[in-house]
C-alpha cells in the first residue's frame, strides 16, 4: 500500500527569552498554513536532548497559536528567530517533502523530485532519505522564499561617472503581460525596488523549452562598459576533474536562483537599474547579465566552502558536488554543505 506523507518543520517566528525555571509561549510558523487536524509535534534532537529545555506541547490544532517551552535551567536562555523547534507529520496537501514509500521519490512542496540513484542499496537509500529529509528546509524552487545570504554585500564599481540610460526594448503585447507578471514577483521577493536613478537598461525576454515561459534579461553591455572588472577566477574544468579522482560517491546540488540570494550595497542600488513600459526598477541582490556577477558569486561560494573546497565539495558558480570513496563519508560531506548553506542561509533547489 503506498503511503504519502510530509513531514514539516514548526519554526521560531521571533527571538524570545525565557527566564530561569520559567515557561515561555514561542510564537510559531509551519510551511503547511492553517492547521485543520490534530497532530504531533515531534521535538528536534538539540531539543529532546536538552536537559535544560523542554517542550511542553505535544500536540498541534487549529485553536494553538504558540508552543510552549520550559527553561529547567538557572541562566537565561534565547530560541532565536528561525530556531527550528520541532516537526510535524500530516497527509499530502500543499506539501513541503513527499515520500512516496512506492516509488521512494522524495518531492519538494513545488513538486520538484529529488533524485536518489537506484545504484545504492535499500538501506543507503534510507539513510540518504533521512539526511535530505532532516534539511528538507533548504529546498525550494520558488522565488518568493530566496532570502539574502548572510554574506558580504556586492559593491558596484564603476570608471565613469556619467550614468548609461537607454530606452526599453519594444515588446509585443504578450510579452508585456508576461514582463508585468515576473517584475511583480521579483518586487514581492524583495529582489527588486521601483527607482528614480538617473542609469537604466533595456530588458528583453528569450522564450523557453516550456511553452508560454520566459527567461528574464537586463541588456548590460553598456554598464558592463563602465565596470571595473573583477578578477576572480572561475574554476578550470581540469582542477575539478582531478579532485573527483578516485571518488565513487557524488551529490550534484544547484543553488536556487543564486544570484538572487547575494544582496547588493545600498548606495549601488541606482546603479543596476533596468527600465520598462511600466517604470525603472533597481536590483537590490545581483543580476544575470552583469559582467562581475559570476565572479563575485564564485568568491562568496569559495568563501562558504572554503574549508572544503577540492577535498569534499567542488563548486563552479551555482553547481556543486560533494564527493567521496566511501558512501558514509559521501553522507558526512554532505551534511557540512548543508549546514554551510543553513549558516548562510543559502537556499538550494
Amino acid at each position: 500500500m503506498t503511503r504519502e506523507y510530509i513531514i514539516d518543520k514548526i519554526i521560531a517566528k521571533e527571538d524570545t527569552v525565557i527566564p530561569p525555571k520559567t515557561i515561555a509561549n514561542i510564537k510559531f510558523k509551519t510551511n503547511m498554513g492553517a492547521i485543520n487536524e490534530q497532530l504531533t509535534i515531534h521535538p528536534v534532537d538539540r531539543l529532546s536532548q536538552n536537559q535544560y529545555l523542554k517542550l511542553e506541547t505535544n500536540i498541534l490544532d487549529k485553536n494553538i497559536k504558540e508552543i510552549q517551552v520550559y527553561n529547567f535551567s538557572n541562566l537565561y536562555t534565547r530560541i532565536y528567530e528561525g530556531t527550528i523547534i520541532g516537526t510535524i507529520e500530516y497527509k499530502k496537501k500543499d506539501g513541503l517533502l513527499i515520500i512516496n514509500e512506492t516509488s521512494k521519490d522524495i518531492i519538494d512542496r513545488q513538486g520538484t523530485v529529488i533524485k536518489i540513484s537506484n545504484d545504492l542499496t535499500n538501506k543507503q537509500r534510507e539513510k540518504a532519505t533521512l539526511l535530505i529529509s532532516k534539511y528538507q528546509h533548504l529546498f525550494t524552487s520558488e522565488q518568493l522564499e530566496l532570502n539574502c545570504a548572510k554574506v558580504k554585500e556586492c559593491e558596484v564599481n564603476l570608471d565613469s561617472k556619467d550614468p548609461v540610460f537607454q530606452a526599453p526594448y519594444r515588446v509585443s503585447p504578450k510579452q508585456r503581460e508576461k514582463l508585468k507578471n515576473i517584475i511583480d514577483e521579483m518586487t514581492r521577493a524583495d529582489i527588486i525596488e521601483p527607482s528614480k536613478s538617473s542609469y537604466a537598461a533595456p530588458v528583453f525576454l528569450i522564450p523557453k523549452k516550456q511553452k508560454g515561459e520566459y527567461r528574464f534579461l537586463v541588456d548590460f553591455r553598456k554598464l558592463n562598459e563602465q565596470t571595473i572588472n573583477d578578477r576572480h577566477p572561475i574554476p578550470r574544468a581540469q582542477d575539478i576533474f582531478r579532485a573527483l579522482e578516485g571518488a565513487k560517491y557524488f551529490s550534484t546540488v544547484d543553488m536556487a536562483q543564486g544570484y538572487f540570494q547575494i544582496p547588493v550595497r545600498k548606495e549601488d542600488h541606482a546603479k543596476l537599474v533596468f527600465t520598462t513600459d511600466s517604470g525603472l526598477f533597481q536590483f537590490k541582490r545581483i543580476p544575470q547579465g552583469w559582467k562581475n556577477s559570476a565572479p563575485i558569486f564564485q568568491r562568496t561560494i569559495n568563501n562558504i566552502f572554503s574549508d572544503y573546497l577540492y577535498r569534499s565539495i567542488v563548486a563552479y558558480l551555482d553547481d556543486k558536488c560533494c564527493f567521496a570513496d566511501e558512501f558514509e563519508k559521501a553522507l558526512c560531506n554532505l551534511e557540512k554543505m548543508f549546514i554551510k548553506k543553513y549558516s548562510s542561509c543559502k537556499k538550494i533547489s
